[in-house]
């Protein structure tokens, strides 16, 4: 779903918002600055509330909010499920395929 959009079609199997997506669907706030960045347990936690509530809104089978760097947050109802992001290899490119 999009902000200027409608939400799913209710008996949609799978939701995918992303975090500022289901904030803004869940009807709350976007979290403002902070005085220090947001951990991975607020994320989590934000993440696992606004899925309950689209859940219960949009009549989805399951939604998964997607965190960026924390990577997805499956909530079928039940505990949800954290599927972390791949690992990611930092460094210099220059060369590559060389």
């Amino acid at each position: 779903p999009h902000p200027a959009g409608g939400p799913p079609v209710p008996g949609t199997r799978l939701a995918t918002p992303a975090a500022a997506e289901a904030r803004h669907f869940a009807g709350k706030p976007a979290p403002g600055v902070a005085a220090r960045p947001e951990n991975h347990r607020d994320v989590l936690r934000r993440a696992t509330a606004d899925a309950r509530t689209l859940l219960d809104r949009w009549g989805v089978a399951s939604v998964a909010v997607t965190l960026g760097e924390h990577g997805a947050l499956l909530s079928r109802g039940g505990p949800p499920l954290l599927v972390p992001a791949p690992w990611r290899a930092n460094g210099d490119c220059c060369g590559a395929g060389d």
